[in-house]
């Protein structure tokens, strides 16, 4: 409901095959994401389960997410205001200290008052109707008699089974394919998966990503079969690709090494022509030993699991440069 009032643009905005086909509220959760406006409540981590983000949500948790949201845009109590009202609630000196900012916040400028005997209650779960009341109430403080309204849908949007690029042949995020529309998403990627983010659970999506698998399933792997685009290195770079071109409509074919954009992807291959590694280029090379790129790896140097890595060229990954290995280069750009 806060993602729809107050962002309902991002919400149109994310609302691709690729945030479509993680969970129907991917689209709400990655615009609350992009404003920070999660931060501190309860459930911010648990973004990917599924079960718990069909719980309901406290009292202290929304006081959380509309303050966040208020603050984002320049509105929030004074702290004489929001000192007085920390006096006024009556199980003040209860509330977890994560939340105390927050409901003092609101309840000083009346969006989210308190029960007739004085106390906040903040663990008591809000009900869709208390919801529509605190939310009016914000929007008004805000500035305006009601909260945007996200554009009507005749019908709801269908899930394809097999999901397709964007119209027009542009990136995700509806824009055209360029370098910098490219690094872009990039850019925002790295925010959601900073340096040492944990990747354990995969990409369960990956099954889908038609394009990708079939730039991985030309090779056989140096252990054996083929590269997984669920997990492992496969599955981080089918999920980085996808989250650029979408599962399908960019197919993928093979350039040389020196042509090498951000968003392509790279195969690292050993001395029988066996794949090693799978990574996604995320800058521009000025020349082919000057790239950046990402991956995913099994462990880092201080013995980590499953945790995502944002790269420069190294000794220890020296994976773009002729030696005891090489590297095929695969681009979703439109030819």
């Amino acid at each position: 409901m806060l993602s729809r009032a107050f962002y309902a643009g991002d919400v149109e905005k994310y609302s691709s095959p690729i945030y479509i086909q993680l969970a129907p509220f991917w689209a709400n959760y990655q615009a609350m994401e992009a404003h920070q406006a999660l931060s501190g409540a309860s459930f911010a981590n648990e973004i990917e389960n599924t079960p718990a983000m069909n719980q309901g949500i406290s009292r202290y948790d929304m006081a959380q997410l509309m303050t966040n949201i208020m603050t984002g845009q320049g509105f929030s109590a004074g702290e004489a205001e929001k000192a007085a009202s920390a006096a006024r609630i009556a199980d003040y000196a209860g509330i977890p200290a994560q939340y105390k900012e927050a409901v003092s916040n609101v309840y000083a400028l009346g969006i989210i008052g308190g029960y007739s005997d004085g106390t906040f209650g903040g663990t008591v779960t809000m009900n869709r109707g208390q919801a529509a009341v605190v939310i009016h109430r914000m929007a008004q403080y805000m500035g305006s008699t009601e909260a945007p309204q996200a554009p009507a849908r005749t019908e709801a949007p269908e899930t394809p089974s097999a999901p397709q690029a964007p119209s027009g042949r542009t990136l995700t995020n509806g824009k055209a394919v360029t370098e910098d529309n490219i690094l872009e998403l990039l850019n925002e990627l790295q925010a959601k998966y900073p340096q040492g983010a944990s990747f354990v659970n995969g990409y369960s999506a990956g099954n889908k990503s038609y394009d990708v698998f079939k730039v991985t399933n030309t090779y056989d792997r140096a252990k054996g079969g083929k590269t997984s685009t669920t997990g492992d290195c496969g599955g981080w770079a089918a999920l980085v690709s996808d989250y650029i071109f979408g599962q399908t409509g960019f197919p993928a074919r093979k350039v040389a090494l020196a042509d090498v954009r951000p968003g392509d992807i790279g195969i690292s291959l050993d001395s029988n022509g066996k794949l090693t590694h799978v990574f996604i280029i995320t800058t521009r090379a000025t020349h082919n030993d000057e790239c950046e790129w990402m991956e995913f790896i099994s462990t880092d140097a201080g013995g980590t699991p499953n945790i995502v890595r944002w790269n420069t060229l190294n000794a220890q990954y020296d994976v773009l440069q002729p030696g005891d290995y090489t590297t095929d280069v695969w681009t979703r750009y439109p030819e």
